[in-house]
């Protein structure tokens, strides 16, 4: 009998996959085609991207040990020139001042100075061991770089493209941000080992670069926000799946966002105050992941899209005022509406996406695509954001629950759950869209649990209405 059940069940999600795969593929066929704008092999293993609106051309890194920064006319999108920098070119960021960019070298402790106007390596400045994060401080013009191995922050005189000052911040800085409410830079310390002892949020005035505030009870962060309109700073807690919310006035934690999943980015949204959040699904491996609206008035999750496998990276449009997200293991980039907080659009792109950047030249999006295992063939994807084809709420939702429901069904026995016993226990699962539903379901997976110990206690359910808008899983 078990082994009758055991077929029956392999049989019902091979059914599935064979149907949606169907499914999937019209609609990418109907409603994806020629949504992506081009596509460019350029190099191995890009790592950041960023914009220059000097000469409006976009800078990407890429590479390791043989490590160089491609810079891509925005009006032709063809590569145009070739920078040498050094080893594992992991954040740039644009001086707006000198209309520089400055290049994070990890692997080699420095800083490369790339002059806009040619394009060239004007300066190499050695700064601590292992960078990571870089911030731009428009009140004093100075550059500030995280150091994640020597526990310390470099400024940089951008005047001179030398090193001012040396500030220690007591553990391994991972983010670096400035407030311009305050004008203060804002100091994320991590720590590998999740030891609360390190893991802390330090305020610097950048009037002296001196220390004013340090902030406790932060966990490994993995991102770092700041809201210009309620001047709270939002740190995104790894370690505790939590948001924590800086009041920036007093440097306190005023506020605990619980996500109950690691949150993975950040961004704020300026046309509806709210932040949203890129959460992965650790319930089950291979599920898709969410994006959180977060209220910037309450502080409340107000929302929440389903989206693609470990979303990595998030970037807001001003052109459309939408949000995309780039799912670094679903290898395709997400698009939600800020004013429905609904999933769009979907643009598959080459593997490992680990990068956004708008350009506001074109209106397009840039997407870096990592690749491994194996080279990305094409490394760098653009998309059009002024000719994407909407899918419609409804089905779109409806393919969602498809692809949740698949994976869902992949990692755990369909016949001990007892929840799908015919075809059309399938189709009422995978069409309904119902909000009381997934509810009903939610109790039931709790009731039969409760009377199987041996079925895994913990059913993910997609919240797709305010009714489940602050459940991840139940």
């Amino acid at each position: 009998m078990n082994g009758r059940k055991f077929n029956y069940a392999v049989l019902i999600v091979f059914f599935i996959l064979v149907t949606s795969a169907l499914i999937l593929l019209t609609y990418m066929k109907e409603t994806w085609a020629d949504t992506l704008k081009a596509n460019l092999a350029v190099g191995n293993n890009p790592l950041a991207l960023e914009f220059n609106p000097s000469n409006e051309d976009m800078y990407m890194s890429y590479g390791r040990a043989d490590s160089h920064v491609v810079v891509i006319d925005s009006s032709t999108n063809i590569p145009i020139a070739s920078i040498k920098v050094g080893e594992n070119p992991v954040a740039m960021k644009y001086n707006p001042s000198n209309e520089d960019t400055y290049i994070v070298n990890a692997g080699s402790n420095s800083i490369s100075v790339i002059d806009s106007s040619n394009n060239t390596v004007i300066s190499t400045i050695q700064v601590g061991n292992s960078p990571r994060s870089i911030e731009y401080n428009p009140s004093n013009e100075d550059i500030y770089v995280a150091n994640f191995q020597s526990n310390h922050i470099t400024v940089i005189d951008s005047a001179t493209n030398t090193v001012i000052d040396t500030i220690d911040v007591g553990g391994p800085p991972a983010l670096v941000k400035y407030n311009p409410s305050t004008e203060d830079i804002y100091v994320a310390n991590s720590d590998l080992t999740d030891q609360p002892t390190n893991s802390s949020v330090v305020v610097i005035d950048s009037s002296n670069n001196t220390i004013i505030d340090k902030i406790g009870n932060i966990s490994r962060p993995t991102d770092m926000e700041v809201n210009p309109t309620n001047d709270k700073i939002y740190v995104a807690n790894r370690g505790t799946n939590t948001i924590s919310v800086i009041d920036s006035s007093t440097n306190t934690i005023i506020d605990t966002i619980n996500l109950k999943n690691p949150p993975s980015a950040l961004q704020y949204n300026p046309e509806n105050n709210d932040l949203y959040v890129a959460i992965e699904n650790r319930n089950f491996i291979g599920s898709n992941g969410y994006v959180a609206v977060i209220d910037g008035t309450s502080n409340k999750v107000k929302d929440v899209s389903v989206v693609g496998i470990v979303p990595s990276e998030l970037e807001y449009n001003p052109n459309n005022n939408n949000i995309y997200v780039a799912n670094f293991n679903s290898n395709d980039v997400y698009v939600i509406d800020s004013k429905s907080n609904n999933g769009i659009a979907l643009f598959p792109v080459d593997i490992r996406p680990i990068a956004l950047q708008y350009n506001p030249a074109n209106n397009d999006i840039y997407v870096a695509n990592f690749g491994e295992p194996g080279p990305a063939k094409y490394d760098l994807s653009i998309i059009s954001t002024t000719n994407a084809t909407e899918i419609p709420y409804g089905q779109n939702n409806m393919v969602q629950k498809l692809i949740e429901f698949i994976r869902q069904a992949s990692t755990n026995s369909i016949d001990d759950s007892n929840t799908v016993k015919s075809l059309n226990d399938i189709t009422k699962l995978i069409t309904t869209t119902n909000p009381h539903s997934i509810q009903d379901s939610c109790k039931k997976s709790d009731t039969i649990n409760q009377s199987n110990p041996t079925t895994s206690s913990k059913k993910v359910i997609t919240p797709s209405s305010a009714i489940d808008k602050e459940k991840f899983d139940c």
